[in-house]
């Protein structure tokens, strides 16, 4: 059975996102998860110490799924950063205690920032472990980083339904991420040999 935190945790997500992070208040929030004000207050006094609540669970959900996918992969270079894709793209979000749903750490954020801009603090430190775990992967730097935007870049285009390609391409799409997140660069199939020649002018 999942605990009351969790429980206000999950509707005030879902407030936000039916309704819009202006509507977000602790009175609309408990009355959506069916316990009293002085029962939500308990766990979280006020507002921010709610988004700050919503932020640190959807961290600490997505940074246990890298873990655990990078414990079913093989050692060796670009073992990082395929984790970090698995558990960003590929449906690795897991929980015993709650069920995040990918989104979330994008409402959270704009609600923290909407609420106090420095509340994205938590985030922005986050974003700086998961920098320096794929540049401590044995891949080039800049190719680790190039893969990170790339990844972040998709999570984004889904979360916001701007995926305007197909599922056969957005796969294309995965296994070229792979390839880079492996360390090779290996061009899709139809991009090869199409360079202009070069003419031996010795």
């Amino acid at each position: 059975m999942m605990n009351k935190r969790n429980l206000i945790l999950d509707c005030a997500e879902q407030l936000i996102r039916t309704d819009g992070a202006a509507q977000l208040t602790l009175e609309k929030v408990a009355e959506r998860a069916k316990v009293s004000k002085g029962g939500l207050l308990y766990h979280f006094p006020t507002k921010e110490q709610l988004v700050a609540g919503m932020i640190e669970r959807t961290i600490e959900s997505f940074e246990r799924d890298v873990q655990s996918a990078r414990a079913s992969l093989p050692e060796g270079p670009g073992r990082n950063a395929l984790a970090f894709m698995m558990a960003a793209l590929d449906g690795q979000w897991k929980s015993t205690s709650a069920r995040p749903n990918p989104v979330d750490l994008l409402v959270s954020t704009l609600t923290a920032f909407s609420t106090e801009p420095k509340m994205v603090l938590p985030i922005r430190k986050a974003y700086v472990r998961w920098q320096q775990l794929l540049e401590e992967d044995g891949l080039d730097p800049v190719q680790a980083t190039i893969t990170r935007l790339a990844i972040d870049g998709l999570t984004y285009t889904e979360m916001f339904g701007f995926n305007a390609f197909t599922e056969k391409r957005r796969q294309e799409v995965l296994e070229a991420l792979r390839n880079m997140c492996m360390g090779t660069n290996s061009s899709h199939p139809r991009s090869q040999g199409r360079g202009p020649k070069r003419e031996n002018n010795e």
